[in-house]
């Protein structure tokens, strides 16, 4: 099979991007032809995950974030690529309307991977997005062949909010993608303690709430730094922040790391802390609470099932003190889950081979 897959925004500052990175690398490891049209317009280095079977291909937009409204190179390239499948991420931009209702100008069937927040990600957002729903509802949703949700949550949120395109909604949990080695295991920092931060930068994910509250902690202790690992446009935000909190010292912030590299960094940290609004399904929740890393979230959405479940400490708020408290506390170890870790790479059937079998009945590839 030939499959396209697109997305709003970089391949490489975590959420989407990485989900779409992993999932295209083992589509392409059963021999299908992969090509991944990232929206953007940032510059791409080569990478050795695109030698074998997988092309990149970057288009410039005429309207960027929440739009990424592309130029019209990126239909021209569709109809060259004589796709079987176009695989389209993230209902909270423009780009999912826009390849739905030009549906008719390139080959391939449609599938769309939503990511659904239910949410904008501001109150300005919120409200276009309320609109934007009403559309989707009636003009673009009936056009996908398929719509893959990530989650329980999200599959109930879906369906109750678009209750017409029910019947081709799908759940494929997005954990069966997530696999640990099993020798990795979780080795935290005994002098420096490492306070981890993973995914995009940006606003609704509350890094700057991190920094408010790691300020706090460390005119506390002077044995905590911050690790920062993503991308995203608050980037230069964040670094002004650090340098006017005067934590700057003690903040590394790196991306474009590798899974292997990553994986590492959840070993050797002490903490992850994730206080994001909006959620789907957490892949950074599940990696750390499967390596064993304790887990602070913001208990909002889905997050609030991993708290129930006792993998995660919750905070009830963004006030910085609890955030601070909160870390604090599981440094000293007087927090620790109460239950075992996740388990999620060895027991269930690989994320790509459920995605290519939705392929392929949608394609009546027996």
């Amino acid at each position: 099979m030939r499959i396209v897959q697109v997305i709003p925004g970089s391949l490489y500052q975590g959420g989407i991007g990485s989900f779409v990175r992993y999932l295209s690398i083992d589509i392409a490891k059963h021999g299908h032809q992969v090509s991944i049209y990232c929206v953007d317009n940032s510059t791409y280095a080569e990478t050795d995950e695109f030698k074998k079977n997988i092309s990149l291909k970057v288009f410039r937009y005429v309207l960027g974030d929440p739009f990424y409204m592309p130029l019209t190179d990126l239909i021209t390239s569709l109809r060259t690529e004589k796709a079987d499948v176009i695989h389209v991420h993230n209902i909270h931009t423009v780009l999912p309307a826009y390849l739905g209702m030009l549906k008719r100008c390139f080959q391939g069937e449609l599938v769309l991977h939503p990511h659904y927040h239910v949410y904008g990600q501001n109150i300005v957002r919120d409200l276009f997005f309320k609109f934007y729903k009403k559309m989707l509802y009636y003009y673009i949703l009936p056009n996908y062949r398929a719509i893959v949700v990530n989650s329980n949550y999200e599959e109930e949120a879906f369906k109750r909010d678009f209750p017409h395109v029910s019947s081709t909604v799908i759940l494929i949990p997005e954990e069966y993608l997530i696999t640990i080695p099993p020798q990795l295991k979780w080795v935290p920092s005994l002098e420096l303690k490492k306070i981890l931060y993973v995914g995009t930068l940006r606003k609704y994910k509350n890094v700057d709430i991190l920094f408010h509250a790691f300020r706090i902690l460390n005119s506390r202790r002077k044995d905590v730094e911050l690790h920062i690992i993503g991308d995203g446009p608050e980037k230069e935000k964040l670094i002004e922040l650090a340098c006017k909190l005067g934590i700057q010292n003690k903040i590394i912030m790196r991306a474009n790391l590798s899974y292997d590299e990553l994986l590492q960094e959840y070993a050797n940290s002490n903490v992850v802390v994730l206080l994001s609004r909006l959620e789907s399904f957490s892949r950074v929740a599940h990696e750390a609470t499967t390596i064993g890393v304790p887990l602070i979230v913001y208990a909002q959405g889905i997050l609030c099932s991993i708290v129930k479940k006792g993998l995660a400490k919750a905070v009830y708020s963004l006030d910085p003190v609890e955030v601070a408290n909160a870390i604090n506390e599981v440094l000293n170890g007087d927090w620790k889950p109460s239950h075992s870790t996740l388990q999620v790479s060895t027991q269930k059937r690989k994320y790509s081979d459920l995605i290519i079998k939705l392929y392929e009945k949608i394609l009546d590839i027996p």
